[in-house]
């Protein structure tokens, strides 16, 4: 399986973190508990994510919650 590599942008005015695992794919976001979870329109597999109220959720230590709305391939195959 292909290693990804991860993008991410930091909006501090606004305390959001998007994070990209595949550019240019297009993708249909989903609303989960205060994250906006997208996924690819062919093959439904996950290409990123938006954590609203990044900094609350980290301090709270909730941010292990996104793992859940990541498939494991997906997981798998991120390459940092």
């Amino acid at each position: 399986m292909p290693r990804r590599r991860i993008s991410y942008n930091y909006d501090d005015k606004y305390d959001i973190l998007y994070i990209n695992i595949c550019k240019n794919e297009p993708s249909l976001s989903d609303e989960k508990n205060g994250y906006l979870v997208r996924k690819s329109l062919k093959s439904g597999k996950f290409t990123g994510i938006t954590i609203f109220d990044f900094k609350k959720k980290q301090k709270e230590n909730n941010l292990l919650e996104i793992t859940k709305y990541i498939d494991e391939d997906t997981l798998n195959s991120i390459k940092t």
